[in-house]
């Protein structure tokens, strides 16, 4: 009894986080400094931009390979980080990767 409890946990944690096709990241997100990003559709991909600038912080954001891939901008540094977004009810975690750097970003749907 005690395996399969556990096997159902694990998979219901799988599940409860998995991404869909169909996940809408449109809308306005507070980012963990404060700022606020509009992100919208274009095409078959979603961009984000900070409130107020001309410039965009989230680009090509699509669905590929069961997942939602991008690129996030660094305006400071000029860098572009390859993240995976996932969209747990009204909160957007971007999970950043570059070689052996890692990062976690959380935003909150405003």
């Amino acid at each position: 009894m005690k395996k399969l409890c556990i096997a159902f946990a694990f998979l219901w944690s799988f599940t409860a986080f998995a991404q869909k096709a169909t996940d809408d990241f449109s809308g306005k997100w507070k980012t963990e400094e404060g700022k606020t990003v509009e992100i919208s559709k274009s095409g078959d991909v979603f961009i984000g931009k900070p409130e107020g600038k001309d410039f965009i912080l989230l680009s090509d954001l699509g669905y590929k390979n069961e997942a939602w891939i991008g690129e996030l901008h660094q305006p400071k540094t000029g860098r572009t980080i390859t993240c995976t977004a996932f969209l747990e009810n009204n909160t957007l975690r971007l999970e950043l990767k570059k070689g052996k750097f890692q990062r976690t970003l959380t935003w909150t749907k405003l």
